[in-house]
């Protein structure tokens, strides 16, 4: 099935075809016929095999948004607005006669664990490179006891070949300017530097490398019992320090201006998972990739940048972009990707975001600060000048890539010229929910300067949920920063250098579904899928090559009081005009949607949110549902009150293909949206 009533075959086929000796791409084309049951040919293709040996890895293909165009040879005239098209791929593969007594040393090169010699391809010359290791997959097979280091030299081999693939896809995801990495520089920057963002990021030839470390079950999921997969954790390093092919550029926004980057090197722990596990074909129903901690980032500038950024912005600069990349990749931003239908049971939104554990609830005891190196009669001068507030000073805890600064809750230590320490407690105490993925998640404790940059003053130890809730209401020490999150040396002054303590009081509540819970709050759990949406809504009014290339798209947020969440862009790309590309394309051109501007298009939205609310308010809250258009800005709104869930047994409001919820548009251009809308009850955690 496909889309404007066009039929899609899929043949998923290999052909190899042998040419005769002496044969090469210059003189040789290749004949491609679509026939029929009766074996009439409807339609033709020529390649010449001379483009093919032209191209990169002597390969051409005709992907999705390009493919082969087959020619009528006898078109009737009623078939005149009638395509035919494939996507194919064209390789031209060359020989290499192998003596008879040189056959087993061939073999046995072609399975040791050499690297890969990666090299231009000649015609009439077979490229040989290393397979994965035979020894270690054996020893896999067998339960032999190895290194579990060695049973990864096949992923690791494997990668050098996709790398080069890999590297373009990264390249386009941060070079994006509407991309997630981008979006969180701009978001935590200054005003003047709020265009910052990476204008070229070129990875070198070097692949990343990885170590198995355990294999565990996978978290359960609602809706998916008896299909629980496995989960792989992967320490891994990308190292492109030294390397001579990287090229990495900041485009500042100031001026103009751009900023060098030397080198770059990533490193954490990664978590493959690989559900649900299906009783049919494929077997493993999608992929699950994400780091639970935040990877450790270090980026090294070039020239003039490195004194600027190290010395006189003390490094503040470097740590906010590398916790920009580092962020992205941290649970709930995961990569999921579908494998299986979802007749299967395949839900393609829990594959995009992690399953919510519960949350984490902080409250600030007790702060203090002092200075590292200043002397008492400083103190004593300070004290009597401006008091014992560290007014500039914030207090900023983070959970995955949730920050959160708490003011006016520290206190500056005078107790070396007989200020009393109990003036150091929170008077109103202040408090904040973090929402928790996996108990293994890091806690982050700073204090930072709240002008400029947000510079770290000092910071503690990184604590797991778990170890979090055992430091309840105990004394946290935090020192100046010796090192950077990357491990580079720390460029903070010694005048501006901070040591302190705090108390914390920290509470692991857990999500139960189908329930109030016992707690004062409870969380909305809003499973957005699929969005029909008018082409009015989308296409702007004045077309740039910007919609072309980086699609239009929708948001759906999600608003309870003052809390408001948001899905990433929804993308729908237009087939650009100017490209030769078949009638029966997947998708339309702007002339064709600006035609049929009440033609809904199908966004996958594919998104979980979260949002709490008291539970006394259940019964009188309203969810408010909103639209975005990434070209028209707020298009719609619709109000779903939350007595409607809490009418149902399992407290879950279902807007289904059946039943699809309407979002209204003052032009007349209403959406449709398939959501379900869940109450989830909080508990404490039990301690162990």
């Amino acid at each position: 099935g496909g889309e404007d009533g066009e039929c899609v075959f899929e043949v998923e086929h290999v052909l190899n075809l042998a040419l005769p000796p002496g044969a090469t791409p210059d003189d040789t084309v290749l004949e491609l016929s679509v026939v029929n049951a009766k074996k009439k040919v409807l339609g033709t293709y020529c390649v010449n095999l001379d483009d093919v040996a032209g191209m990169p890895g002597m390969t051409k293909s005709w992907p999705r948004y390009g493919r082969m165009r087959f020619s009528f040879s006898n078109r009737p005239s009623q078939t005149a607005s009638i395509a035919i098209a494939a996507e194919v791929t064209v390789t031209w593969l060359g020989l290499t006669l192998v003596p008879h007594d040189q056959v087993k040393t061939e073999f046995e090169r072609l399975v040791t664990r050499e690297p890969p010699r990666v090299k231009e391809l000649t015609p009439g010359v077979l490229r040989h490179g290393s397979q994965m290791s035979m020894t270690s997959m054996m020893s896999c097979a067998t339960g032999a006891d190895i290194n579990l280091a060695e049973k990864l030299d096949w992923l690791n081999h494997m990668f050098e070949y996709i790398w080069p693939k890999m590297m373009n896809l990264i390249r386009t995801t941060l070079e994006n300017p509407d991309g997630r990495v981008n979006q969180k520089l701009q978001a935590k920057m200054p005003r003047f530097l709020k265009r910052l963002r990476f204008s070229r990021f070129v990875l070198g030839r070097k692949s990343p490398e990885f170590e198995l470390r355990q294999v565990r079950e996978a978290p359960r999921r609602l809706g998916q019992e008896g299909m629980e997969g496995v989960e792989l954790h992967l320490d891994f390093k990308l190292d492109s320090r030294g390397s001579s092919d990287s090229h990495i550029e900041i485009f500042t926004g100031i001026f103009g201006k751009k900023i060098g980057v030397a080198s770059f090197m990533i490193s954490g722990e990664l978590v493959v998972r690989l559900e649900p596990l299906l009783e049919e074909m494929p077997v493993v129903g999608g992929v699950v990739i994400c780091c639970l901690t935040r990877p450790r980032v270090d980026m090294q500038f070039s020239g003039m940048a490195a004194q600027l950024v190290d010395k006189g912005l003390e490094g503040s600069l470097r740590s906010l972009i590398d916790w920009g990349i580092s962020s992205c990749l941290v649970m709930p931003n995961v990569l999921g990707f579908a494998i299986g239908r979802e007749s299967q049971g395949v839900d393609r939104a829990l594959l995009r975001q992690p399953k919510l554990l519960g949350v984490l609830r902080i409250t600030v005891l007790q702060g203090k600060v002092w200075h590292e190196h200043e002397t008492w009669y400083r103190k004593l001068f300070r004290l009597a000048c401006c008091g014992r507030c560290a007014s500039r000073m914030l207090l900023r805890l983070t959970v995955a890539d949730e920050p959160y600064s708490f003011e006016d809750v520290l206190r500056v230590d005078e107790s070396a010229i007989g200020v009393d320490d109990e003036e150091d407690s929170v008077e109103h105490q202040p408090s904040h929910d973090f929402l928790v993925y996996d108990e293994r998640q890091h806690l982050e404790i700073d204090i930072i300067d709240k002008c400029g940059l947000e510079t770290v003053l000092a910071s503690a130890e990184p604590l797991d949920i778990e170890d979090a809730a055992k430091m309840s209401e105990k004394v946290i020490s935090l020192d100046p920063p010796a090192e950077d999150d990357s491990g580079n040396r720390a460029h903070l002054r010694r005048a501006r250098r901070r040591a302190g303590e705090v108390k914390l009081q920290c509470q692991l509540l857990l999500a139960k579904f189908s329930t109030r819970g016992r707690d004062e709050w409870s969380m909305i759990r809003v499973k957005v899928d699929e969005l029909y949406m008018p082409a009015a809504l989308l296409v702007p009014d004045q077309v740039e090559d910007q919609h072309l290339l980086l699609g239009l798209g929708a948001s759906v947020i999600a608003r309870v009081g003052n809390t408001e969440k948001a899905t990433p862009w929804a993308k729908y790309y237009p087939r650009n005009e100017k490209v030769d590309t078949p009638l029966m394309g997947p998708t339309k051109t702007i002339a064709e949607l600006k035609r049929s501007s009440g033609e809904q298009l199908e966004l996958e939205v594919e998104f979980v949110l979260y949002l709490p609310v008291r539970r006394e308010d259940l019964e009188n809250e309203v969810l408010y549902v909103d639209l975005k258009s990434k070209t028209k800005g707020h298009v719609g709104s619709v109000s779903v009150p939350l007595a409607e869930a809490l009418k149902r047994p399992d407290l879950k409001l279902v807007h289904d293909e059946n039943n699809k919820l309407k979002i209204p548009n003052p032009d007349g251009f209403d959406s449709e949206l398939m959501i379900i809308v869940s109450i989830m009850g909080l508990e404490p955690a039990r301690t162990r």
